[in-house]
């Protein structure tokens, strides 16, 4: 799959924006931490930085994942659950 262009997207044309990309494959980070590093941590901050530089910020709707709690004593665990200990690069980059 190819990368999107950000920059065509004219992203001030759209009210909210859903963030769902992330490489599904948690445990690639290990072998490669560096494409959980492209892929969460870098493609977010350049879809944040076309979202600043808008003439109109839509609205940002942002999936992330349970591995940021790491070994969570709550089962379900709730959102405001501390700390934020994640126990992969997947669950780390999805953190930061």
């Amino acid at each position: 799959m190819s990368p999107i262009d950000l920059e065509k997207l004219k992203i001030e044309r759209y009210g909210i924006v859903f963030h769902l990309a992330a490489n599904p494959k948690v445990k690639i980070g290990s072998a490669d931490p560096n494409i959980h590093f492209q892929q969460n941590i870098v493609a977010t901050h350049n879809l944040l930085e076309l979202m600043r530089k808008a003439e109109r910020q839509p609205t940002l709707v942002f999936a992330s994942t349970s591995t940021v709690y790491g070994a969570s004593s709550e089962i379900p665990t709730p959102e405001d659950y501390a700390p934020l200990m994640p126990i992969s690069t997947y669950g780390t980059s999805k953190l930061a």
